[in-house]
């Protein structure tokens, strides 16, 4: 599977770009709170994206996260199962 990365680095866009920033508006927003510097990898920030997309466009909350919630799921099973001594030989 293609990440949407790789997809974006092979895309030739047009000269300027498709949304030139002249068509952009600034607005200035200011809460008196410092931003810092970002601390989330990119491959979760990709992650939240898609899986958010897919809640948007479908409304199904269940088939949007059933990966994530599958993926829960199984770790809440594993730690309960060492909780209770259960062991595993991998």
């Amino acid at each position: 599977m293609v990440s949407v990365t790789q997809i974006v680095k092979q895309a030739k866009q047009p000269r300027g770009g498709y949304l030139p920033i002249s068509t952009f508006d600034e607005i200035q927003f200011n809460d008196n709170n410092e931003l810092k510097e970002e601390n989330i990898h990119s491959s979760l920030v990709g992650l939240v994206v898609d899986y958010l997309t897919r809640f948007m466009l479908t409304k199904n909350l269940e088939n949007s996260f059933r990966i994530s919630i599958m993926g829960s799921i199984t770790y809440f099973t594993v730690a309960c199962l060492l909780h209770n001594g259960y062991t595993f030989n991998l």
